[in-house]
């Protein structure tokens, strides 16, 4: 790294400020969106629950715009971090807010230190949420292809003929043979 002289290094920190602010001000709406989406997937686990249907096509909706703005959050968090790169002259695949941090004084460290906490606190909550309703709606795909199986016949083991094609096995449903 180049020696920085006292007007370059305060410069740059005068720049890594403005960034940091930036950068603060993006989390804010990153955070505020994450809420958002907790929110909706709160909801969507009791339409779960309720199996109402017509509430989780409402939620679909909505929860598939929020991914589209978190995802275009992640691209300007993406830019600003390589921002960031070039000012601290380090790769943008080794900047990380906890890094900034690091450089900067505070109060301003200490606000991007808090916003960079509660963003990861929200984000494994939303994770959660997620793999919440993911598994409720696993068991109530199980659930209906148990009791598909039972009325049609269950589906036989896949068996390969010689030519690694899969071989279809005769059975017969239940329903006809009970007609």
């Amino acid at each position: 790294m180049s020696q920085n002289s006292p007007s370059t290094a305060s410069g740059m920190d005068l720049r890594l400020s403005e960034l940091a602010q930036q950068l603060l001000q993006h989390l804010e709406r990153e955070e505020t969106i994450l809420h958002e989406t907790a929110l909706t997937l709160q909801h969507q686990h009791s339409a779960l629950r309720a199996a109402d249907l017509e509430q989780i096509q409402a939620l679909r909706g909505h929860h598939e715009n929020l991914v589209q703005r978190l995802e275009q959050l992640r691209r300007t968090r993406s830019e600003l971090i390589t921002a960031a790169g070039q000012l601290l002259e380090v790769h943008p695949a080794r900047v990380t807010i906890r890094l900034l941090v690091s450089r900067l004084d505070r109060p301003l460290a200490e606000l991007l230190d808090a916003a960079r906490q509660r963003i990861q606190n929200l984000a494994e909550y939303v994770d959660s949420l997620n793999r919440q309703n993911a598994r409720m709606a696993a068991q109530c795909l199980a659930y209906i292809r148990n009791c598909l199986n039972e009325l049609y016949g269950s589906a036989p083991p896949a068996r390969y003929g010689p030519s690694g094609r899969p071989v279809e096995s005769l059975r017969g449903s239940l329903l006809q043979v009970q007609v």
